[in-house]
């Protein structure tokens, strides 16, 4: 007589391959996501606390361009001053 087949059971083997190679696929993902998140967030608290400094920062370059243009402008207005308000040279020598 014949013997029957032994039974198939599920593909266990395979199932714990693919989950395997699925859970370490999306702990890498989630790691990632992670470091990138908690890299975000600390150059995110960095950047609110220097916040006041770079705002004092910027009003002090104001405050500069602000009295080096007044310096220049008022060394152009006397030149122009001076240039309109002389006597032309005469020609005669």
């Amino acid at each position: 007589m014949l013997a029957a087949p032994p039974p198939e059971g599920p593909p266990l083997p395979g199932l714990f391959i693919a989950g395997t190679i699925l859970g370490l696929l999306l702990g890498y993902g989630l790691g990632l996501t992670h470091a990138i998140w908690r890299r975000a967030r600390s150059d995110y608290i960095k950047t609110k606390a220097l916040v006041p400094v770079m705002r004092s920062a910027k009003w002090a370059a104001w405050r500069s361009m602000v009295k080096r243009g007044a310096v220049v402008g008022a060394v152009v207005v006397a030149i122009v001053w001076v240039a309109i308000s002389s006597d032309p040279p005469s020609g005669r020598s």
